[in-house]
């Protein structure tokens, strides 16, 4: 035998071994293998999709194309044939091959409809498209043409891409429109539009531009909220699963909106201001916002802000991660505790004056009330709407200071949020010295708008992976647990605490932003601090949490923040969604 045989059997062999390889990773593997796209899907109280998560930043739907309809297959198969002829020119390495083959070789490739200029590269092109047109038949070919086509931005395939510009699916779309999206998809890199008539390639691009920007994980609304449910999936870990889902959210989208609407009109418009207060708003430091919208019944979250604008520079969540003193938000459960025992009542009498305590650690401690003088002597409901600190101070000297705060760590109590840590047993808790996110302060409220019963807020009711299998994940069996509420405060306490929180909205602190009265009976509560303005109130029907600060607790430079910048926006959601 000849000394060079071997060494041209190995050098084939070799080569052939490439070649197979080759094929295998730049054709043969990508046929069926098209691009992974796990996605999130958020849907609202109406059913309805909202807003889809991209995890892997990829939107594609994979397309069925042997369930067609004959005519839809055979535009297709007509496109793709005369758009081979037209690439291929009528050469000889064009009729090597069958046209869907050749385009998906070069679609493999080069991920343009161009041949590449190296000869190398058109070699291993026609080889592909060879023995692709042998190993599978037309229809594979055409399925994975459809489906493997990076249509705009992150988008991928003609489904994804029927999707967001048509809103349905391939096989339903007309004769033109579906001419269209193929003009589209495979002639706009060399500006081929020899059926987009007039602005239709225009606006093909216009709509795709705006998708980019919803796949981009930015959605049009309830940014915030879709954070929240978010972290709770992560922290079940369903976000590592690798697989699509479903989430279906307790989110009402007219409300969402409203409320975004509104924050932006109360908060940096400040409308519905006085000139006397717009002029003292002028002078504070920049103030951001959050508030919370709950279904008073179910405890489900019908809208959440964590902001007064949510966008990729502003994302914290302060209505679930921002922990702000609460102040006299606090004092309703202080009243219904001091009414469980039967010796007090609503016209029970307190003498409003200077009181003196001594703290745990032996120093002395003077409260004093908002306003710079004493009233002398007030009833227990007067004290409650007219926010007196001293009648608080008193009524947790009769209830107890670790009373009071056992109670409150089983009132702000939401699972994982360790409430316990944060509520020390000391007499200024009275006048609320503990710091909670809205939605800890919501939670409190929902006990007194369930008539003492506890209630859970929560904004998932279920999760379904792609096969429509029920996903177990953190929380998840709130909304059950809301059906067999825990009593946490008497019912008789907590409706006299009740009728005293709507005297509030009459008589009391909201009383001048009221311009037309509720259709419903409606109770309510401030609380402020330097650097925080709170109202909480609900009716029947609804629980609206509202929260206007700085971002830093502190007092600003330029002055206290009054309370009256966070009534109007509570005020006219309330007038809003009433029913």
């Amino acid at each position: 035998m000849k000394p060079w045989i071997p060494l041209l059997s190995f050098i084939f062999t070799l080569s052939a071994v490439i070649n197979i390889m080759d094929f295998r990773t730049t054709a043969s593997k990508r046929v069926s293998s098209f691009p992974k796209s796990v996605t999130v899907d958020f849907i609202g109280q109406n059913n309805l999709i909202w807003h889809r998560y991209f995890l892997t930043n990829n939107n594609f739907r994979h397309m069925d194309y042997r369930s067609m309809p004959a005519e839809k297959k055979e535009i297709i198969r007509l496109f793709f044939s005369r758009l081979h002829r037209r690439e291929a020119g009528g050469s000889m390495t064009g009729r090597l091959h069958g046209p869907y083959a050749g385009l998906l070789s070069r679609q493999f490739l080069t991920g343009k409809n161009r041949s590449s200029i190296y000869f190398f590269q058109k070699f291993r092109e026609i080889r592909n498209a060879v023995l692709l047109n042998l190993l599978y038949d037309d229809d594979e070919l055409l399925e994975s043409l459809l489906a493997n086509r990076e249509i705009y931005g992150n988008i991928y395939g003609i489904g994804a891409a029927s999707y967001e510009i048509y809103g349905r699916e391939p096989g339903r779309l007309g004769q033109k429109e579906l001419l269209d999206l193929l003009e589209f998809s495979y002639c706009r890199y060399r500006g081929c539009r020899v059926s987009l008539a007039g602005n239709e390639y225009d606006r093909i691009k216009s709509r795709l531009s705006k998708t980019l920007k919803y796949n981009n994980n930015t959605p049009e609304y309830g940014g915030n909220f879709r954070d929240y449910c978010l972290k709770i999936l992560g922290s079940g870990g369903l976000l590592e699963s690798g697989s699509s889902m479903k989430v279906y959210t307790t989110l009402d989208p007219a409300m969402q909106k409203r409320l975004e609407k509104d924050a932006v009109e109360y908060i940096i418009n400040r409308r519905d201001q006085t000139e006397n207060r717009l002029n003292i708003l002028k002078r504070l430091d920049p103030i951001d916002a959050a508030a919370l919208v709950i279904d008073v019944k179910t405890g489900g979250i019908r809208a959440l802000i964590g902001s007064t604008g949510y966008s990729r520079g502003n994302v914290l969540n302060r209505a679930v991660q921002s922990r702000r003193q609460i102040s006299s938000a606090f004092k309703p459960f202080l009243y219904a505790l001091a009414l469980e025992g039967g010796t007090l009542k609503p016209d029970s009498e307190f003498m409003d004056r200077p009181v003196t305590l001594k703290n745990r650690d032996g120093t002395i401690w003077e409260p004093r009330n908002f306003y710079p003088y004493y009233m002398g002597k007030v009833t227990m409901t007067e004290g409650l709407v007219i926010s007196i600190n001293t009648v608080a101070v008193q009524l947790i000297q009769i209830t107890g200071v670790d009373r009071m705060a056992a109670r409150a760590r089983e009132v702000f109590h939401i699972p994982g949020n360790e409430i316990g840590r944060r509520i020390d047993s000391e007499p200024s808790l009275s006048l609320g010295s503990i710091d909670l996110t809205p939605l800890e302060l919501a939670k409190g409220y929902l006990i007194l708008a369930g008539g003492g019963l506890e209630i859970f807020p929560f904004p998932i009711v279920r999760v379904e992976d792609e096969r429509g299998r029920i996903l177990p994940f953190p929380g998840g069996g709130l909304d059950d647990k809301n059906r067999s509420k825990k009593r946490i405060y008497s019912a008789h306490a907590v409706e006299k605490v009740n009728k005293m929180l709507h005297e509030v909205i009459v008589h009391g602190t909201a009383r001048s932003f009221i311009k037309e009265p509720f259709r419903s009976v409606v109770a309510g509560k401030s609380g402020s601090s330097p650097s925080d303005s709170w109202f909480a109130g609900f009716n029947r029907d609804l629980l609206i949490v509202t929260w206007a600060g700085y971002d830093n607790p502190r007092s600003s430079a330029r002055g206290r923040l009054p309370e009256f910048i966070i009534i109007p926006f509570w005020y006219n959601l309330m007038r809003a969604f009433q029913q």
